[in-house]
């Protein structure tokens, strides 16, 4: 890569260009815009269909999108794409089933449909509930590090059932991003690689020994329900939900709690999105657009930002600032008004017939568009 262009962010790599959402997309240009406005040169249009957001993101930063460079990977050999594409089939086909399940007001419990021709009692007493080999596989590696006790099989009148596979998946995305909790539960649910798959039969030479007995001190393995894993991010989106006047909004994206909740449950390299985030990335969204109003317009004055948006002394709603919600659902409507302004032919250069910044600065000397919008008596937060 040529050394005139700027080094990438940590996540944005050619193969993450390539799948990223439009969510994600605007987020890197979010991040484009705030250094190229502090270097006062022009950004990146966040308008754009998604195909050309990713193209001004790969040149801006000198990307070949047709080149996916290899990636090097430390450690055990990665699993196939064949493999992969195997694993991903065969969690949708347990979604599947337990939508169906769910829907008939049953309970899902993934167990392995196994026949024992084993002679030994510990092998045909009851099927024993498996974990997915390649889920077994990325558990087995996230905790390796760890001193774990060796599960042992519940007798019957113990068996509980298995966690869904898309159970394990999210705990397995929210342990990737640092959730200690999750990767403590996935600890627990460790267990030897299953070497038979849903559908096969395991076949053991008969045993001439009887099997061994467990200790009086031995803990059943703890079981996952999706309940519990669903609890993981209450208390984050609880959180993201008290912050709902202007102030707590600001406070909670400076301290780093926002991204904290993006990065943890929102889309990533590398593993699925967190089942909720489709309920939480509106409000997360929200509180990005009314931080980056701060940052781009107010050039980050709090109080030239708060004065801004404080309500009359004769309103009481949510501590004197007008609402977060029609904050950023003005902001669409506040673009298209200044930007048509913009089109005025008092702002165009006489030699070149092209917008003259000079004369916009000229008219609203100091104002941000904001400021602008409320100058020109268009101002208004109607419907939203």
């Amino acid at each position: 890569m040529s050394s005139s262009f700027p080094p990438c962010p940590d996540d944005l790599t050619v193969s993450a260009l390539i799948s990223a959402k439009g969510d994600q997309l605007r987020h890197w240009i979010d991040g484009v815009n705030k250094v190229s406005k502090a270097a006062r040169q022009p950004g990146i249009k966040k308008k754009q269909p998604v195909e050309d957001l990713r193209a001004s993101l790969a040149g801006h930063y000198g990307l070949d999108l047709s080149v996916i460079p290899a990636v090097v990977v430390e450690g055990p050999a990665p699993i196939g794409e064949a493999i992969r594409r195997s694993q991903w089939d065969h969690l949708r086909t347990m979604g599947a089933k337990w939508t169906a399940v769910a829907e008939s007001g049953g309970t899902f419990n993934l167990l392995a449909s196994s026949t024992s021709t084993a002679t030994s009692p510990a092998h045909s007493a009851h099927s024993a509930p498996i974990i997915p080999y390649g889920q077994q596989q990325t558990i087995d590696s996230m905790v390796a590090n760890l001193e774990l006790q060796s599960p042992i099989s519940p007798p019957d009148s113990q068996s509980a059932g298995q966690p869904s596979s898309e159970t394990i998946d999210a705990l397995l995305g929210a342990a990737q991003a640092g959730d200690h909790a999750a990767l403590q539960k996935l600890s627990e649910l460790r267990s030897n690689p299953a070497e038979h798959s849903e559908s096969h039969t395991m076949v053991s030479a008969p045993s001439t020994s009887s099997p061994p007995q467990p200790t009086a001190n031995t803990t059943p393995p703890t079981i996952v329900t999706d309940a519990e894993l669903l609890a993981t991010c209450s208390a984050d989106i609880t959180a993201l939900k008290k912050a709902n006047s202007l102030e707590e909004v600001i406070t909670q994206v400076k301290s780093g709690e926002l991204q904290r909740i993006r990065d943890k449950y929102g889309p990533g390299r590398g593993r699925k999105t967190f089942p909720r985030w489709a309920k939480m990335k509106a409000t997360v969204n929200r509180h990005e657009r009314i931080f980056a109003l701060l940052h781009d317009e107010f050039d980050n004055d709090e109080a030239r930002f708060f004065a801004f948006f404080r309500l009359p002394s004769t309103t009481s709603q949510l501590n004197g600032y007008q609402s977060i919600r029609k904050i950023s659902g003005a902001i669409p409507r506040m673009r298209k008004q200044v930007d048509d302004e913009r089109k005025n032919m008092q702002y165009q250069d006489l030699e070149s017939g092209a917008f003259s910044d000079a004369l916009w600065k000229q008219r609203w000397p100091g104002q941000n568009d904001f400021e602008v919008w409320r100058s020109m008596g268009k101002e208004s937060y109607e419907g939203l």
